[in-house]
């Protein structure tokens, strides 16, 4: 995801060669991989986003495998939790949950985990929303161990840590991030959210902007829902700082909601702006 929209158009190429061979397990993934990529640009509303879910559940469904059918069910669920559409996010993984009872595979009951992590943390259950990423953490072993989910569950345990005043825990947690990257090549909301939160705790509301600005202005190139996800955080602590250009930011980010069909998404934009 250097390059957002070679990915896209990489996607799409697989999905154009797979249709050609007829290979339905390689139609699958592709398409699968298709509405992935499609998920980190806020898309999935699009035609093109509904076809490849529709298509990918179709032929996963067909297929009997249970992984690909997880993997549909999970990514539409990120799908609606990012689009901050909680209710048909829940849905979804609980229809993930069910199929994953009959598989063996620990890498997928830990993301698992991990969502349902952070669709509690959405609801505003934090204890709850603790003890998935506790549990996911408990899964994490040499063989499932992919460095991304491992800084993910860190700082998700770590904001919950700090935002129920487990303070202790949370700086634990912060020791265990540093030095963050200079890239990502995931979405880094849950990271960045405990970094510049923890800077908020410690008073230090200037730093904490800092830590986010070029961050943010980075992830509106390549990962623009990202983006969205943090302008309320960053938002918050430019009005408190008297900073200029919140303002602008928040139109943008309240017009491209839209142009993506993400109306919950633009509506949480629209409080943040009054």
């Amino acid at each position: 995801f250097g390059d957002a929209d070679e990915a896209l158009r990489c996607a799409r190429e697989a999905v154009r060669i797979a249709e050609g061979r007829g290979v339905q397990r390689h139609l699958l993934l592709s398409k699968n991989k298709l509405f992935f990529v499609l998920l980190y640009q806020g898309r999935t509303k699009s035609q093109e986003g509904i076809l490849a879910l529709a298509h990918a559940r179709l032929l996963a469904h067909k297929s009997g495998d249970l992984l690909m059918r997880f993997q549909v069910e999970s990514n539409c669920g990120v799908a609606h939790m990012d689009a901050f559409e909680l209710d048909e996010a829940t849905h979804c993984f609980e229809a993930a949950g069910t199929i994953l009872r009959g598989a063996d595979a620990s890498v997928m009951r830990l993301n698992h985990q991990y969502n349902l992590g952070e669709l509690a943390f959405l609801k505003g259950d934090l204890p709850a929303a603790l003890n998935h990423f506790a549990t996911a953490e408990s899964l994490l072993t040499p063989s499932a161990m992919p460095g991304d989910i491992l800084l993910l569950v860190t700082a998700a345990i770590g904001l919950c840590s700090m935002e129920l005043g487990a303070l202790s825990d949370a700086r634990h947690r912060e020791a265990m991030l540093r030095p963050l990257p200079a890239t990502w090549h995931f979405d880094p909301t849950m990271v960045l959210t405990f970094a510049a939160r923890l800077l908020e705790r410690r008073a230090r509301h200037g730093e904490a902007l800092e830590l986010l600005t070029p961050q943010c202005q980075r992830l509106k190139r390549h990962f623009p829902l990202a983006w969205m996800k943090l302008l309320p955080l960053s938002t918050r602590i430019a009005r408190r700082l008297g900073r200029g250009g919140w303002q602008e930011q928040l139109r943008e980010g309240i017009q491209l909601a839209t142009s993506l069909g993400l109306e919950a998404r633009a509506t949480l934009l629209k409080d943040v702006a009054e």
